[in-house]
């Protein structure tokens, strides 16, 4: 990236950053949005401005453009923190094909989405929804990007007694879309479809689950829960004969482990005889 590259692209995060600043200043003093911040043509969105829109690394960003069915105009994607034109219309611009304009007609609203896939971090900023009107009337909308993450319940470790039934379930955290498919791995081996050893599956929204009606030892080991669009999660299962390993019994009366005192006491007695032998020899 050249300089002027760089200084445009502060330029363009200082931007995004006053504009939002400014907005919520004002908002929280009842005053109107700066001129900068917000078109006086603003009543032919149906989107508010500075709508913000969460998407997690990977999925498909859909940033609104919802406008007035009366509105004749041409409408333009731009990203503020380059200033780089995305799409006019229906016609990408920028040489990268993640960018999609999409168009959807009803009987009183145009809605102009533009769709980013496979999001990255960089796409995170500002960006600006204009239409050719006159005086041109623009809205900024700011793309969050977050790492969405699995996490399976009990981890890192679970004791489970042998012969019982075992369930795992793992949760997607941060989740922005569902993940097309979830493979659950014991140690390197995908296991999903194992019916014959009694395990099944299942996946909605925001959980998969993983379910063994009869465990025993041959079931012990490192279970992966691995959605297809974030990070995958892991659990050591150890089969136990008894309830719980001699580790973790306790006694519930008292919680205090039990500590062996040091015979300070016995090796004071012997110490004291050694001595008063040796002054008794001394003596006769």
């Amino acid at each position: 990236m050249t300089d002027e590259e760089k200084q445009r692209s502060l330029k363009g995060d200082e931007y995004a950053i006053r504009c939002e600043n400014s907005h919520v200043i004002r908002h929280r003093h009842k005053k109107p949005p700066t001129k900068d911040c917000l078109s006086s043509s603003s009543s032919i969105f149906v989107t508010k401005n500075l709508t913000i829109i969460t998407a997690q690394t990977g999925s498909t960003a859909i940033l609104p453009c919802v406008l007035m069915g009366f509105v004749n105009g041409v409408v333009s994607w731009k990203r503020l923190k380059d200033y780089t034109l995305l799409t006019v219309g229906s016609t990408r611009y920028t040489t990268s094909n993640r960018f999609v304009p999409e168009q959807v007609k009803s009987q009183n609203v145009q809605h102009w989405r533009l769709l980013i896939k496979f999001v990255e971090h960089n796409d995170a900023g500002m960006y600006e929804c204009q239409v050719s009107t006159y005086p041109p009337a623009y809205i900024h909308m700011r793309l969050k990007v977050i790492d969405a993450y699995a996490m399976i319940n009990g981890s890192p470790e679970l004791y489970i007694k042998n012969g019982s039934e075992m369930h795992l379930t793992c949760k997607f955290i941060q989740s922005t879309e569902e993940p097309s498919f979830v493979f659950w791995y014991h140690e390197n081996m995908m296991i999903n479809f194992d019916q014959y050893r009694g395990i099944s599956t299942f996946k909605n929204k925001s959980t998969s689950s993983l379910t063994i009606a009869t465990i025993n030892h041959s079931h012990s080991g490192n279970y992966s829960c691995v959605p297809s669009n974030m990070k995958p999660a892991s659990i050591s299962v150890h089969i136990l004969d008894d309830e719980k390993p001699a580790a973790m019994h306790t006694d519930n009366r008292n919680f205090a482990p039990t500590v062996t005192k040091p015979k300070i006491y016995s090796a004071f007695v012997i110490i004291m005889y050694i001595s008063f032998s040796f002054f008794y020899l001394f003596l006769f």
